[in-house]
């Protein structure tokens, strides 16, 4: 059984973003079926209601627990059940599939309030006396992004690319990015952005879907 969250923020009609997502998600899904292998697909879409935020409430009882050590109160754990919610369900999954766009060269709010939710101390990664360590070796991310613009060659534009990493390395998940770069551009390049980016999708979903532990 291979499970699979996919965690996306593409709210626009006609995203390019979603074209990827949803090559992405079939071809997992026929991979599975080429290895006879059961998927268990998890959907989120951060776009659909408000991603829960670390405010004054909720900041002050996740330091209360995960750094101090203290027990919460009933009232105090349901104020933070919808993180946790998201933490886990990275715990309990085998390969992360992230969809975005960039929004102003990093990823939209909504995706680093979903970063800050996940990325939990004791859970996601802990302190060791080497310093960080991520707790989530053995798990894989593809992250699928689009642009209007094209930072291939001026990287220095492009912070979603090394923002995305570090969140995903930082809790020990093996990630590879993917970017359809120029979206604003003339209908030509969009499709031959498109199309590259495809053909990474088919490539990496090859390699973590059979490298991926059970």
């Amino acid at each position: 059984m291979k499970r699979v969250l996919v965690v996306y923020y593409t709210p626009r009609d006609g995203s390019n973003t979603k074209k990827l997502l949803d090559f992405a998600v079939e071809k997992v899904k026929n991979k599975a079926i080429s290895m006879g292998e059961e998927i268990e697909l998890t959907s989120l879409d951060l776009s659909s209601k408000p991603v829960p935020m670390f405010l004054e409430k909720e900041l002050n009882i996740y330091v209360k627990r995960n750094f101090g050590n203290q027990e919460l109160t009933s009232e105090e754990s349901e104020i933070i059940k919808p993180m946790d919610e998201l933490c886990d369900q990275v715990l309990n999954t085998d390969i992360v599939i992230m969809a975005y766009p960039v929004y102003n060269f990093t990823f939209p709010g909504p995706v680093k309030c979903w970063f800050d939710a996940v990325i939990q101390a004791g859970k996601a990664f802990r302190y060791t006396e080497h310093g960080f360590e991520g707790m989530l070796k053995g798990k894989k991310a593809i992250v699928l992004t689009t642009s209007g613009g094209d930072y291939t060659n001026n990287t220095a534009w492009d912070f979603s690319t090394p923002l995305v990493h570090s969140q995903f390395n930082f809790m020990g998940l093996e990630n590879k990015v993917i970017t359809a770069g120029g979206m604003s551009f003339t209908e030509e390049k969009v499709k031959e952005s498109l199309a590259q980016a495809m053909s990474q999708i088919e490539e990496t979903i090859e390699s973590f879907f059979v490298t991926t532990q059970n």
